[in-house]
C-alpha cells in the first residue's frame, strides 16, 4: 500500500541464495533491499554475500518498477 505498513516484508529463496526485503519510511519512500549469496555454499567458511538497498518514491514510481519487474520475470 502507498501509505506503508509497519515492519518489513521479506522473501527468501529456499536455498538462501537470494533475499528481498521491503519497508516504508512512513513518508514518501519505499526501501527495497536485495541480497545475493554464494550459490550452493551459503554456510561455507568462504561464503560471500552482496547487498544493495534501493530507495524508491512510493506511488507511481514504485508501481512502474513493480510492473517492470513482473514483466522481466515472466519472460
Amino acid at each position: 500500500g502507498w501509505r506503508g505498513r509497519d515492519g518489513k516484508r521479506r522473501w527468501q529463496a529456499l536455498d538462501r541464495e537470494m533475499e528481498v526485503e521491503a519497508w516504508h519510511d512512513g513518508r514518501a519512500h519505499v526501501m527495497l533491499a536485495v541480497t545475493v549469496r554464494r550459490p550452493e555454499h551459503t554456510y561455507a567458511d568462504d561464503a560471500w554475500s552482496a547487498r544493495v538497498v534501493f530507495t524508491i518514491e512510493a506511488g507511481e514510481e514504485f508501481a512502474t518498477l513493480a510492473k517492470e519487474i513482473i514483466s522481466l520475470l515472466q519472460t
